[in-house]
């Protein structure tokens, strides 16, 4: 089972689950659904927002400290906003409950991690796809709105930190981590546009087909 979900799944199945989870950092994380959102429904009352207006007027779409709820498997609608006890459990889940806990920024040394720790037999080549080119970086972003999510997200950064550290030692603690990850970028490089086109057009046969 895979996507935007949250912690406690395993509560509901009879047999043994493996968690594993990528981190953004907020800031990052905030521009690209936002503008993910503009870009998919851009007729949407969120299609016609300016960034500010989505931070203040978005409850359903906007979290502050979504990361840090997820991963503790806490309910924000329900709960009320996070707080520092949501930030300890969500770092003491990652600790205790997750095999690999990597980060979107260091994708490949996540993936390269994961395929460690859970017994990969095949290197997990991938294609980049779904990104937003036309989306701005956060230095284009008007600073005053870059503190806005910063302090809306201020445990999600710390949570982002936590995790950072925790690759950081799992790769310097691994000899051949480096070296092998090397391999892996060089090999991907290689594959990455063999894998490309298939993908292009299973992509247009499902757009036709959910067109119809």
């Amino acid at each position: 089972m895979k996507g935007h979900v949250v912690y406690g799944l395993h509560r509901f199945f009879d047999t043994s689950c493996t968690y594993v989870t990528l981190v953004r950092h907020p800031v990052r994380r905030v521009l690209s659904l936002f503008y993910f959102l503009r870009r998919s429904w851009p007729d949407s009352e969120i299609g016609r927002m300016t960034l500010g207006e989505f931070l203040d007027r978005s409850p359903d779409a906007y979290t502050p400290n979504d990361q840090v709820c997820r991963i503790a498997g806490y309910a924000p609608d329900r709960q009320g906003p996070a707080t520092e006890e949501t930030l300890e459990q969500a770092k003491k889940n990652v600790d205790e409950h997750f095999a690999v806990c990597g980060l979107t920024e260091r994708f490949d040394e996540s993936l390269l991690l994961m395929k460690r720790r859970l017994g990969w037999s095949k290197p997990p080549f991938y294609v980049r796809s779904n990104t937003n080119a036309q989306r701005p970086r956060a230095a284009e972003v008007d600073d005053a709105l870059i503190d806005r999510i910063r302090a809306d997200h201020s445990l999600d950064l710390r949570l982002h930190a936590h995790v950072a550290d925790q690759l950081e030692t799992a790769i310097e603690d691994d000899d051949g981590f480096e070296r092998d990850l090397r391999r892996f970028r060089t090999m991907n490089g290689v594959v990455q546009p063999l894998l490309s086109g298939p993908l292009r057009l299973f992509r247009a046969g499902r757009r036709t087909l959910l067109a119809r």
